[in-house]
């Protein structure tokens, strides 16, 4: 049976990164593909060490959505398979500007998943002004519609979506730490919540994985009960129907001024696996 191993970073500034271990981190893990957010860079300023990362026995090849705007938000995606179409945003302007959005086609790989589509997405957070809250509203109602695109492209094509990204919303008050306090911040507002409220009643649920303090949404079923205390960042969301496709992942997010040798030892375990029937799930 195939399996693959995919890891979600936000990187907190991928330069930053590369300082604290990040290269030699992703050697370690080995995965076959990374999604990484907050990149935080532009073209001119990665060599060419930041594009391909070598592995025992392949390579893995990045691919970027820059932001327009220097040492702002973009996205990356590292696959050892060559992807057989690229999109990099959601030909809405104010967001591809950002570079919040890049989507990767890997197809005739699996034989359980013929046509799969590996996404990273970095959502804004609305936390800095009222004018950041009203785009991040823009970016929610325009995302959604892409999501209810891929939902469509599934059920027409069989093409199964793992999304992967920093969404910068807590759902419900047991994803979130301190809730009663921030029921009026960014991250936590009544119109967040109900969008992903829309989310999970297309369909979608979390599973979540406490260790890992990460959410996974797939399709069917209803909402699990998780115990994680912070759901603001690093959640996975998968949209693999239908077919069985094992797959491990991690979700990790670095701090300020925190190595990737430090994140090591703090976490139990940088690899959390999951064995999901996904056609036990409709």
């Amino acid at each position: 049976m195939q399996k693959i191993k995919v890891i979600s970073l936000n990187a907190n500034g991928i330069r930053a990164a590369k300082k604290k271990g990040l290269i030699e981190w992703i050697v370690s893990q080995a995965p076959d593909y990374i999604c990484i957010q907050e990149t935080r860079a532009q073209k001119k300023d990665l060599d060419l060490s930041f594009f391909s990362i070598a592995l025992n026995n392949s390579c893995l090849k990045g691919t970027y959505n820059f932001s327009m705007k220097p040492g702002y938000s973009g996205v990356a995606i590292f696959s050892q398979k060559q992807p057989t179409k690229i999109i990099a945003g959601i030909n809405v302007p104010e967001f591809d500007a950002e570079g919040r959005v890049l989507r990767m086609d890997f197809d005739n790989l699996y034989d359980s998943s013929p046509s799969f589509s590996l996404v990273s997405i970095y959502f804004p957070s609305g936390s800095a002004s009222e004018k950041r809250q009203e785009s991040k509203f823009r970016f929610l109602a325009e995302i959604k519609k892409k999501l209810w695109e891929w939902d469509k492209e599934q059920n027409l094509t069989g093409r199964q979506f793992l999304i992967c990204g920093d969404w910068n919303i807590a759902h419900e008050e047991i994803d979130l730490k301190n809730w009663k306090q921030n029921k009026k911040n960014s991250g936590f507002l009544p119109e967040e919540r109900e969008w992903l409220t829309d989310v999970f009643d297309k369909g979608w649920r979390d599973i979540f994985d406490t260790s890992a303090q990460m959410m996974l949404l797939i399709p069917g079923g209803v909402r699990g009960a998780g115990l994680v205390k912070t759901m603001l960042d690093g959640e996975l969301i998968t949209r693999l129907l239908q077919q069985t496709l094992p797959i491990d992942v991690g979700k990790f997010g670095l701090k300020k001024n925190q190595s990737f040798q430090t994140m090591l030892h703090l976490l139990l375990s940088m690899t959390y696996s999951f064995f999901i029937q996904w056609s036990h799930l409709r």
